[in-house]
């Protein structure tokens, strides 16, 4: 879990600076992203995998509740990840054309929306962290 909760820190930082650079700077980062997803994606998957493995072995149905919700916000965040990250991501490669030509508003509006999605995401792996120490 460790490594999915810190893969995607630097990320919404990355998008704001690689926007105001320009459509070069975009054209580097998009192969950074398609890392950090591939290593978000493969952590949040063995997260799951793990967690539903040592359920089964501990005590099953009997598992806390608190365990339950944690499952639950863990797969709320992996489809974060799908619904809101994805299209962000989307709308920058989109973009990318046209990039050189779109006022820093509309690139900023872009890093924000990056920006807000990760950070949802960010959130609901930190409330799985916290029903999980307990």
């Amino acid at each position: 879990m460790a490594v999915w909760l810190g893969a995607g820190l630097l990320a919404p930082s990355d998008v704001r600076d690689s926007l105001e650079r320009g459509a070069s700077a975009v054209d580097a980062l998009l192969p950074r992203l398609r890392r950090t997803a591939r290593v978000m994606n493969v952590s949040a998957y063995a997260t799951v995998v793990t967690g539903v493995g040592l359920m089964t072995l501990g005590r099953g149905w009997a598992t806390p509740p608190r365990i339950w919700c944690g499952l639950g916000f863990t797969l709320l965040a992996i489809a974060i990840g799908r619904v809101l990250i994805r299209p962000a991501v989307g709308a920058i490669v989109a973009a990318r054309p046209t990039l050189e030509t779109l006022p820093y508003s509309a690139r900023a509006r872009l890093a924000q929306r990056f920006a807000l999605s990760v950070r949802a995401e960010d959130a609901v792996r930190v409330l799985v962290l916290v029903l999980m120490l307990r």
